[in-house]
């Protein structure tokens, strides 16, 4: 999933994978992005993914210019 994103393994920390049934679900970040996949865990295809801007913390604020 680390080249499915584009990413090199340097560039990410933070891994978790977590396994439901037939379904895992892979999380890491970077410097500026998070992301979470959706692998099928027979075949390891990707079913999905979804990524977002990464957060210093869930109390950042949002400063305008």
């Amino acid at each position: 999933v680390i080249a499915f994103a584009g990413l090199e393994s340097y560039d990410i920390y933070g891994l978790s994978v977590l396994r439901s049934g037939e379904l895992y679900e892979i999380s890491f970040s970077t410097d500026f992005m998070e992301y979470s996949f959706f692998v099928e865990a027979e075949t390891l295809e990707v079913l999905g993914f979804d990524s977002a801007p990464a957060v210093e913390s869930e109390t950042a604020e949002l400063r305008c210019a």
